[in-house]
């Protein structure tokens, strides 16, 4: 599977999450590009646990243990560093 395809995978898996479209007031591309942004820093932080993470909920895990089991923290505290990090 291509890399853009698994990231597309977590991209709706992460929107669950993520305040939607209307809340946030971003149109949808920006919308879209806020989260692939999101999800290239989880990338970059460890690949190796991301990709772990990645064939987790390919698999059918659920997501959020599957998020706290290889990223080590849970997805709305990794939300908050990334937000962090960006001001």
């Amino acid at each position: 599977m291509k890399k853009t395809r698994k990231k597309i995978i977590i991209f709706s898996i992460l929107g669950i999450f993520i305040l939607s479209v209307q809340e946030v007031g971003l149109t949808g591309p920006m919308y879209h590009q806020q989260n692939k942004m999101f999800v290239d820093y989880i990338n970059s932080l460890n690949p190796e646990a991301f990709k772990k993470l990645v064939l987790a909920v390919q698999k059918g895990e659920s997501f959020s243990p599957s998020f706290l089991t290889y990223i080590e923290m849970s997805p709305e505290e990794m939300w908050k560093r990334f937000k962090s990090e960006l001001l």
